[in-house]
């Protein structure tokens, strides 16, 4: 069935026709914008917003870890009348003479290791290209390897720092002139005092004798003997003026007493020892 169409009089045609033409489209469209851009304004908002927290959180995160994050502990090695064995994280080891302090992390860092030193030290170093071994030696200078074994002497008695190499080679540098540094092979003894660093030609053989237990006297002035024997043995040694300080000693010293010791010098010498808990006075025979 056939839906018979309206008819639409003169007058609703012209009413129709009035209102069509009375739509402002601009103006309708304006509208239509603003209300498209408010949208997107508030999806912006709702972005940067979200943005916001996120840097907030991972910032509040990152601080929180600065703060509460708990650093590597600091290692202490102290001696006194005894020698030390330390073992340090990375596998190096570090032989302590007596009054000596070191001082290094539980961890050591991503760059290097670094360690302190105010005494003497024999120092077995692991290898690791990655991470170089340095050795801040009593705030006077640097001594800096990648795996090698050297000695350093530092004591506070000593006013030179002084290094030996036995086994590959290190930088050696005051703080200072880092850039006026040594390279120090195997074999190489060096001294530096008052900044400048200088190479020892007449190389001292008991370098090592406080790891050994041996030292060698060869010609060598009682003078010599007497201060070698004081830094040995840790002990006060005077020597009386009536000592003639042109005698020289020749001997081999194998791990002994200093009792044994000074007896061995009363008889090649001549002289006289007495000693009580807190020095050795060496006198002249009359």
């Amino acid at each position: 069935m056939k839906t018979q169409p309206k008819n639409i009089t003169k007058n609703q045609l012209f009413t129709n026709l009035d209102k069509f033409q009375s739509i402002d489209a601009e103006q309708d469209w304006s509208i239509v914008k603003g209300r498209i851009g408010f949208n997107k304004n508030r999806v912006g908002i709702t972005f940067w917003r979200a943005a916001a927290i996120v840097v907030l959180i991972l910032s509040i995160g990152f601080f929180a870890n600065q703060y509460f994050q708990t650093p590597p502990s600091t290692m202490i090695a102290m001696t006194g009348e005894n020698q030390q064995t330390i073992h340090l994280p990375d596998g190096s080891q570090v032989l302590l003479n007596k009054n000596t302090k070191l001082t290094y992390p539980e961890k050591f860092k991503r760059n290097n290791r670094l360690v302190n030193l105010t005494g003497e030290g024999f120092f077995e170093i692991t290898r690791d290209p990655d991470k170089p071994f340095i050795v801040n030696v009593a705030d006077r200078g640097n001594v800096e390897v990648l795996g090698t074994s050297f000695n350093i002497r530092a004591t506070l008695l000593d006013e030179a720092v002084s290094v030996q190499v036995v086994e590959g080679s290190v930088a050696f540098y005051s703080h200072d002139a880092a850039a006026a540094q040594k390279i120090l092979k195997k074999g190489d003894q060096a001294e530096l005092l008052n900044g400048v660093i200088t190479m020892n030609t007449d190389l001292d053989r008991n370098f090592l004798s406080w790891k050994t237990g041996v030292i060698y006297f060869d010609q060598d002035e009682i003078t010599t003997v007497i201060d070698m024997l004081s830094r040995h043995y840790n002990r006060e040694i005077i020597l009386d003026n009536s000592v003639d300080k042109q005698l020289s000693f020749t001997s081999t010293i194998d791990n002994q007493e200093i009792e044994s010791v000074l007896e061995e010098l009363s008889l090649v010498m001549g002289i006289s020892y007495s000693m009580d808990d807190k020095r050795i006075l060496i006198t002249g025979n009359e």
